[in-house]
Formats: structure tokens, C-alpha cells, sequence
């Protein structure tokens, strides 16, 4: 398993969909998160915090097994804040950041607060500046998207683990 972090926006959820031509899964938590709550994670960020969501998140996030067939696991951007959850990722395989810039981020999320962003009040360049160094250091690998496709992504990430993981 590979797993995906990055801010809201950096292409997690679009990169892992482009994968699926070159056979790999996807895991989406943020899917499995909204799945067993009943709504949409903004919305249950909204009604019942974030410390409610980060505990829904790592129970998600622990509850993760290999898997016999290659499968990327696209995380929520948050994922980064919990220590357990940063390091089960780790265990299950490498973990990449896509790591965009704000103005990159800007352009994809005008509104953090819509998204469910945790944290938002914070702003865009705060926020960066809070998480960056958590990206950093769960991160096995990085790409850089600022500039790129979704399709320019996925090829970067086939030649950097190939297609049989």
C-alpha cells in the first residue's frame, strides 16, 4: 500500500482515481469517514468538531490491512495531526506528499471552511506553515504538483514505484 497526504486541493482523490488505468485500488478515508457517519465530512466537522473527527479518522486509519493488490490509500489532509495515524501509514508502506504551494492551493480551494478543513480559521499560509513540517516528516517520497497534471502525477508516480506494489 501506498498512501497519499498532502493539504486539501494538492490532487490526493484525483491522483488516486488516474492511478486505477495503471491497476492500482483506491482507499479513500475521507470516503470511508463520510460512509460510516452518515454525511459529508464538512458537515460532520461542522456539527461535531474536530476532535470527534480526528478520533473517526484514526479509527479509520488504524483499521487499515495490506492488501495483495496494489492500492493507494488517499488520505485526509488532516491525517497528519494524529501521531497514531501518521505512523500506521508509515507501517502499511511508503507514504507520498504532494506537496503544492499556496498559490497552487488557493486556486484549487478558495473556501477551507466548505471543505471541512480543519484548522481553517487559520488561513491558507498558516495553515501551510502548521502542516508542511507534519507532510515532511510522515513522508517517505515527495512530488511536487504545482505545474502539473493529473496525468504528468500519475506517470511521476509509476516510475517512481511502478506498477506492481
Amino acid at each position: 500500500m501506498i498512501s497519499l497526504i498532502g493539504m486539501p486541493g494538492s490532487g490526493k482523490t484525483s491522483l488516486s482515481k488516474a492511478l486505477r488505468k495503471y491497476g492500482w485500488r483506491m482507499i479513500d478515508t475521507d470516503e470511508m469517514i463520510a460512509d460510516k457517519m452518515g454525511m459529508p465530512v464538512a458537515d460532520f466537522v461542522e456539527q461535531y468538531g474536530e476532535f470527534a473527527f480526528r478520533l473517526i479518522e484514526g479509527e479509520i486509519i488504524l483499521g487499515l490491512a495490506p492488501r495483495p493488490h496494489p492500492t493507494i490509500v488517499a488520505t485526509g489532509g488532516s491525517v497528519v495531526y494524529s501521531k497514531g495515524a501518521g505512523h500506521a501509514l508509515c507501517a502499511l508502506g511508503p507514504v507520498v506528499w504532494l506537496q503544492a504551494s499556496e498559490e497552487t492551493l488557493k486556486g484549487r480551494v478558495p473556501n477551507l471552511r466548505e471543505r471541512g478543513v480543519i484548522h481553517c480559521s487559520l488561513g491558507l499560509h498558516d495553515l501551510l506553515a502548521e502542516r508542511n513540517p507534519r507532510y515532511e516528516a510522515y513522508s517517505t517520497h515527495r512530488l511536487a504538483v504545482d505545474g502539473k497534471s493529473i496525468d504528468d502525477l500519475a506517470a511521476e508516480f509509476q516510475k517512481m514505484f511502478g506498477k506492481t506494489r
